[in-house]
């Protein structure tokens, strides 16, 4: 496979603050990421790691759009399970929905580990990554991105600053990281800033090309020196638009497929938006994942790209 896309299954139940439920709910950062890498290219594979209950949520989606399952590993007891609870703040609690011991099983063997995607390697051409190896099982990622020369779309999240430090984050960037990603909150954690314009300052100083999220805003895709911002892309009314979850992944790992691509920074930063706006459009990814939705996204970047280059 040319790409590959790795992380996290997660069902999700949904308790949102006005008091209402959704359950059953298909996430995690790694599938959105998957579908986010499957929009730009079919070649693409799915890495995760799950549990025998996979199909009962997951199959019908896999099955619609001919997508493989040979980078699931089932080592899990059952498929991660959370339910999410909103506060009046905006903040959530999260918590598996089955018992400890299962839980605390599945949590413990649910990571990926480099020999889940290590089989994909020689033909890879770009990987989307947000949770990192750890110890020898970094070291042997380290050897491998250098045997094989895959590039690698890193997102950051703001745990690894609180577990590893600002150094270790900073040092993964520069020595491994081909393009990342952050949002607008962690970019403040992260580079001590506490606005847009001089966070972009820091990401140029860094010097690694950058899709930068900043919420309903949009995005800025930053490289070389130079930075281009494209609004929120809505495919649809705003109004239609239903849940808003999993688009920074979607976003993310869509903009490294098209920098893996050598698009040129508008383009970049249009694709990552465009793939928002289909994941926004129902809860969890988008249904139908085809060439023709492939063509009709393309045609929205393209229509957008000869709007904003003027």
């Amino acid at each position: 496979m040319k790409y590959i896309a790795a992380g996290s299954v997660i069902t999700n139940r949904i308790w949102y603050k006005d008091g209402h439920l959704v359950d059953g709910v298909m996430g995690g950062h790694g599938l959105f990421g998957y579908e986010g890498m499957a929009l730009g290219s079919p070649d693409t594979v799915f890495v995760s790691t799950v549990g025998p209950d996979f199909d009962d949520c997951y199959g019908k989606w896999f099955d619609d759009n001919g997508f493989s399952r040979e980078g699931l590993s089932f080592r899990c007891e059952k498929t991660l399970y959370n339910e999410l609870v909103y506060m009046e703040d905006g903040t959530f609690v999260e918590y598996s929905i089955y018992s400890p011991k299962i839980a605390k099983h599945d949590e413990s063997v649910a990571p990926v580990r480099v020999d889940d995607y290590e089989k994909f390697l020689p033909d890879c051409r770009g990987m989307y990554l947000m949770i990192l190896p750890k110890g020898d099982d970094f070291k042997r990622f380290a050897e491998l991105k250098k045997q094989y020369g895959f590039k690698l779309m890193w997102e950051y999240t703001t745990g690894k600053l609180l577990t590893e430090g600002k150094e270790a984050v900073f040092d993964f960037i520069n020595d491994y990281a081909d393009i990342y990603s952050l949002n607008r909150p962690e970019s403040y954690q992260l580079f001590g800033t506490d606005n847009e314009e001089d966070t972009i300052k820091k990401i140029m100083e860094l010097g690694k090309p950058c899709y930068y999220r900043v919420g309903s805003k949009g995005a800025y895709m930053v490289k070389d020196g130079r930075s281009a911002f494209v609004p929120v892309v809505n495919i649809v009314p705003h109004d239609q638009e239903i849940d808003p979850t999993g688009c920074g992944n979607s976003s993310t790992a869509a903009a490294g497929w098209a920098f893996f691509e050598d698009f040129d920074i508008l383009m970049n930063c249009i694709w990552g938006n465009v793939v928002a706006g289909y994941n926004v459009r129902q809860y969890g990814p988008y249904p139908e994942i085809n060439e023709k939705v492939r063509k009709e996204a393309m045609d929205k970047a393209k229509e957008l790209y000869m709007e904003l280059r003027k």
